[in-house]
C-alpha cells in the first residue's frame, strides 16, 4: 500500500509539473492542459484559497498576516528553487545509497566506469543552475549607459510587434526591441523570454543560455539515471535467486515484482526509475518547446504578440501602409466603412488613430506571406544569438 501510494504521488507530480509550465503557453490553450491549468491557478489558488486567507485575515487579524507576508513577500520566490535542491540532492543520495551501490556490489567495475560520468553530470546541472538563478537575465540600465545604435543592431524595430519609439511606463524610458518589463522583478528585461519560478529569476538575453544548458542537463539527468536505475533491476535479476512466481511473469512485470516484494534497495530503486519515467516527458515537452521557438526565432514572450497578430490576419483585420520611403505602419481595421463613412483605422503599436494616408499605399495582409519576422535569421544565428550574447552597454574611459 506504502509503495502505491508512493507511485501514485510520482504521477500525480508528474502531473502537476506539466500543468503549472505548460497551462499557459499558446500552444495549450483551449485544451484541456490549458482548462487544468486555469483550475488549478486561477480558481483553486488565486480566488478560493488566498480569497479565503485574505478574509480571515482582514476579521480576525486585521490584515496583520497578508502585510507582513508582502513585507517578507521576497522570500516566497525562493521556496521554489530551493524545493528543486532538496528534491534532487535527496534523489542522488538515494540513487548513491541504492541503486549504485547495488551495481557497484555485483561488479567492482562499475565504479570505475560511472563516476567519471556521474559527478560531471551532476556538476553541469548544479553550476548551470546557480547561473540561471544569479546570472543576471538583461536589466537595462539607465539609457545613458546604453549604446543604442547596438542594441538596434541587433534588436531592430519590426514596427509589427514592436514598435519604435515605445516607453516603459513603469521605468519612463525607451523599450528596444524584445524587452519587457517583468512586473514580478520591476525591471525592463532586454530579450525577454519569461520569468522561471524554479529559478525565481527572468530568463532573458543573458541568462538564456545557462537556462537552457540546465534543462538540457535536466533531461540527460532523468535519462542516464533512469537506464541505470533499470540496469540495477536488471542485475539484481540475473545473480540472485528469484521465486519461480516471480521468475515466470513476462518481463515488465518480472521487473515489476523485483521491486514491490524482494528488498528495499529494489523499492526505492523503482520509485527512482518510475520518478525519471514520468518526468522526462515532461521535461523533453519544455525543452523541445524551446528548440522550436529558437528555430522559428520567437521568445516564449512573443508567442502571445504572434498569436495576436495571426487572430487579426484570420479575422481580415490586419493592413500594411506602404510609405514611398519603403517604411511601414501597421495598421487594425476598427470599423468597416460604407459609402458615406470610410473606414477606421488604428495603428498597431501603439493604439492610436490613423486617418490620413497620403500618397503610401495600403494593403491588407491576407497570409503569413506578407509578412517578415526580422529576428528569425536561421536556427543556426538564433542559437548563436541565445547562447553567445553581445555586451550592449557603453565602453566607459
Amino acid at each position: 500500500m506504502g509503495f502505491t501510494l508512493i507511485v501514485l504521488l510520482v504521477v500525480i507530480f508528474a502531473l502537476l509539473a506539466f500543468i503549472i509550465l505548460f497551462g499557459e503557453l499558446p500552444s495549450y490553450q483551449g485544451t484541456i492542459v490549458s482548462y487544468s491549468h486555469h483550475l488549478i491557478v486561477k480558481t483553486i489558488y488565486n480566488e478560493i484559497i488566498l480569497d479565503r486567507i485574505r478574509a480571515l485575515d482582514d476579521r480576525y487579524f486585521q490584515g496583520s498576516i497578508l502585510h507582513v507576508c508582502g513585507a517578507i513577500g521576497w522570500l516566497g520566490g525562493w521556496i521554489v528553487p530551493c524545493f528543486y535542491l532538496i528534491v534532487i540532492g535527496e534523489c542522488i543520495d538515494l540513487f548513491f545509497k541504492h541503486p549504485y551501490r547495488q551495481l557497484v556490489h555485483y561488479q567492482d567495475s562499475w565504479s570505475n566506469q560511472l563516476v567519471p560520468l556521474i559527478i560531471p553530470s551532476l556538476l553541469v546541472n548544479f553550476a548551470s543552475f546557480g547561473l540561471a538563478v544569479f546570472a543576471d537575465p538583461g536589466k537595462l540600465p539607465p539609457q545613458n549607459l546604453i549604446d543604442l545604435t547596438k542594441i538596434n543592431s541587433i534588436f531592430p524595430y519590426d514596427e509589427l510587434i514592436y514598435g519604435s519609439g515605445t516607453e516603459c511606463r513603469t521605468c519612463r524610458q525607451l523599450k528596444p526591441a524584445r524587452s519587457k518589463h517583468c512586473s514580478i522583478c520591476d525591471k525592463c528585461i532586454l530579450m525577454f523570454d519569461h520569468h522561471c519560478i524554479w529559478l525565481n529569476n527572468d530568463v532573458g538575453y543573458y541568462n538564456y543560455r545557462y537556462f537552457f544548458i540546465f534543462l538540457c542537463s535536466i533531461c540527460w539527468i532523468l535519462i542516464y539515471g533512469g537506464i541505470l536505475c533499470l540496469i540495477s533491476l536488471h542485475v539484481y535479476l540475473i545473480n540472485e535467486q528469484i521465486p519461480p512466481e516471480i521468475a515466470a511473469e513476462f518481463s515488465i512485470k518480472r521487473y515489476w515484482h523485483v521491486i514491490i516484494r524482494t528488498n528495499v534497495t529494489n523499492r526505492v530503486t523503482g520509485v527512482l526509475l518510475l520518478l525519471c519515467t514520468f518526468l522526462l516527458p515532461v521535461v523533453i515537452a519544455f525543452l523541445g518547446e524551446h528548440i522550436w521557438l529558437i528555430y522559428i526565432g520567437v521568445t516564449t514572450n512573443e508567442t502571445a504578440k504572434w498569436d495576436y497578430v495571426k487572430d487579426l490576419v484570420s479575422n481580415d483585420l490586419l493592413f500594411r501602409m506602404d510609405t514611398v520611403n519603403d517604411d511601414h505602419t501597421y495598421l487594425i481595421l476598427e470599423r468597416q466603412g460604407s459609402w458615406n463613412r470610410p473606414s477606421e483605422f488604428s495603428k498597431l503599436k501603439d493604439g492610436t488613430e490613423c486617418s490620413d494616408f497620403g500618397n503610401s499605399d495600403l494593403v491588407k495582409i491576407t497570409s503569413w506571406k506578407d509578412m517578415t519576422n526580422v529576428y528569425d535569421q536561421g536556427f543556426v544565428r538564433n542559437f548563436k544569438m541565445r547562447m553567445l550574447p553581445q555586451s550592449v552597454l557603453k565602453n566607459v574611459k
